[in-house]
């Protein structure tokens, strides 16, 4: 429009320069913000990784610390470094329970849809004190996926997967795989992080003692970092 007026003599009209300018402005914030959360959302994990350690009898959890800003409105530049941090949490698996979450719902058309959830719940040792429900994944039959949990982790821990009668109700070994090779793409950010990471694939208790004592992770069995 400056090029207009003073090339041209075309009579220049500030209210719509003001106007323009200002839906330029917003247009950019708008675009540039949903740029911003369409990347951190896209490189951001999806889940909370369980490994289930059937050697040392442990359960970590590896929680993503991108997690907390996948509810915010506006996100910082200081949130694509929580990117590959996790926090990681481990407790004995004598201390780790389970619960069915069910929720239903009706059709308009009549009839009803069931949903089941199903949740590990942690608790302080000895005891039947709440720590914190965990997310492990939908399932139609509790015992179904639980009972397949608790005979990885309960029986024929001194014998390899493939020998350890892990078939029954029809899951195979990749499955069994599955819960010790999970590789979250973590980063290390402390000494404590990359203690418990190498715990949580330690191949017996006399290594995790060994892995403890090195890291100096003073023995205790549910950790924050």
């Amino acid at each position: 429009m400056l090029f207009f007026h003073f090339w041209l003599g075309v009579e220049f009209i500030w209210w719509i320069t003001f106007i323009s300018f200002f839906m330029i402005i917003v247009l950019s914030i708008i675009c540039y913000h949903t740029l911003f959360n369409f990347l951190f959302a896209y490189f951001a994990p999806f889940s909370n990784p369980i490994r289930f350690n059937r050697k040392t009898g442990k359960v970590y959890l590896y929680e993503a610390v991108a997690i907390k800003w996948m509810t915010t409105l506006w996100l910082p530049f200081s949130a694509f470094k929580d990117l590959k941090k996790y926090q990681i949490k481990v407790y004995d698996w004598v201390d780790f329970h389970a619960v069915l979450q069910r929720s239903s719902g009706a059709f308009a058309s009549g009839g009803t849809i069931e949903h089941y959830t199903l949740l590990g719940v942690a608790c302080k040792p000895n005891s039947h004190e709440l720590i914190e429900y965990i997310y492990i994944g939908e399932t139609n039959q509790f015992a179904y996926a639980w009972n397949w949990i608790s005979h990885f982790m309960e029986h024929g821990t001194d014998r390899p997967l493939n020998k350890a009668g892990l078939k029954y109700i029809d899951y195979s070994r990749d499955d069994a795989k599955s819960f010790m090779d999970v590789e979250p793409r973590i980063k290390v950010t402390s000494k404590q992080v990359e203690g418990l990471d190498k715990a949580s694939k330690a191949g017996s208790k006399e290594e995790l003692a060994q892995i403890e004592q090195e890291y100096q992770l003073n023995g205790t069995v549910y950790l924050v970092y």
